[in-house]
This record gives C-alpha cells, structure tokens and sequence, in this order.
C-alpha cells in the first residue's frame, strides 16, 4: 500500500508557504498508507508527493514519483502480471533499472498509451504526469480496490490517495449532504459521491 497527492494547473502554480504547509500536512495523512520512504516531484504546473510501502523492489531504484522520459507517475498498488508486460517490452528493446512493477506500469504507458489498461491485472490507482503537454491521467482498477479521489477548480485539479489528504491541500469543503443519507440509508457512500460536495471518486475501471 503506497498513497500520493497533487496538484496540476493550467497557469503556473504559486510556489507559496501555503503550498508546502498543505502538502506537509496531507504527508501526515498518507504517511501510514506509505511509512517507508517519501518523495516530491515538481515544476511550474504540477505538485506531487509520493509515500511508499516497498514489497517487491526494495532499492530506490522504485522510489516515486518516478520519472521516465517526459513523464512521471505515482502508484498505488500492485500489478499481478508485471513480470510478463516488461518481457513483453524487453522484446521490444526497453531497459529496466529497477525489479518492482512501478517502471514497467510507466513503461507501459510510453509504449502503449491509455491501452497499456487492457494489459493489466492487478489493484491499482495511479496519476501519470506529462509535463511536455502538461496532461494527467488518473486511473483506478476495474473493482475499485484502490482509492482515488480529486476535485477540479479553479483551473486545477486536486488529487489525492484518500478525502482527509485531499482536504488538505484545498480546504474549505462543505459536508455533501446527499453523501451523509446514502450513508444513513445503505450504510456507505455511492460511487462517484464522497463526504464533501466537490470531491468525486475516480470511478473503477
């Protein structure tokens, strides 16, 4: 279990206390889903942090976010059949640095784009970063094991592993009604709602 945060703007992005104090504190947060190492990537549009849980690649050579060519990704998850996707992409003439599913995801993503999707198994939430056209993707598995939620305002979208750490790093929210009778009634909040009227899940799949 990993779990990260960010932020991507259209225009450039104030490098403020703010910034930094709301990121520190979203760490606190995400620190128990990834208590083994911490990580930041950023430029002028984009913020992230990282926490890792290391399992299969104990080296830094799986730190995160992890950059390769023009992007970056932080990952939660795990992805059952990573081994047989880098053979595939060895095959065709990719280098691998590190031992863990984290770099063959991003390769994946280099060679085959939003299709690499059809190729995996596993439980999964994760943000690929193109800073070249300055996009994000955000993805979940097709259950939904992995969670991701975000918020788009003001020409940025917010994203996090969990609402506490998003709520964070754009504060403020108010408490989404709807959210509190689906819990009050089927004892859990429907998907894409969450507590808090901005906030949306990625949905699975």
């Amino acid at each position: 279990m990993c779990g990260f945060a960010g932020i991507v703007s259209l225009n450039p992005l104030e490098r403020t206390s703010l910034l930094e104090r709301s990121f520190k504190k979203a760490y606190t947060y995400l620190r128990v889903r990834g208590p083994d190492e911490k990580g930041i990537y950023s430029d002028k549009n984009c913020y992230l942090l990282h926490t890792r849980l290391k399992i299969l690649d104990l080296s830094y050579s799986s730190a995160q976010p992890m950059i390769r060519k023009n992007y970056i990704i932080c990952f939660n998850g795990e992805i059952y059949n990573y081994k047989d996707i880098k053979n595939e992409l060895i095959s065709k003439g990719y280098l691998f640095k590190s031992k863990g599913d984290t770099e063959v995801l991003i390769s994946a993503w280099i060679e085959w784009g939003e299709n690499m999707l059809n190729k995996l198994d596993g439980m999964f939430s994760f943000a690929i970063y193109d800073r070249k056209n300055k996009v994000i993707f955000l993805a979940r598995d097709r259950f939904g094991k992995k969670p991701l939620v975000y918020c788009i305002k003001n020409k940025k979208i917010y994203f996090a592993s969990d609402v506490r750490s998003l709520n964070c790093i754009i504060p403020g929210n108010k408490i989404n009604q709807k959210a509190i009778h689906s819990l009050i009634r089927f004892r859990f909040i429907h998907e894409p709602m969450t507590i808090y009227q901005n906030f949306k899940k990625i949905m699975p799949g």
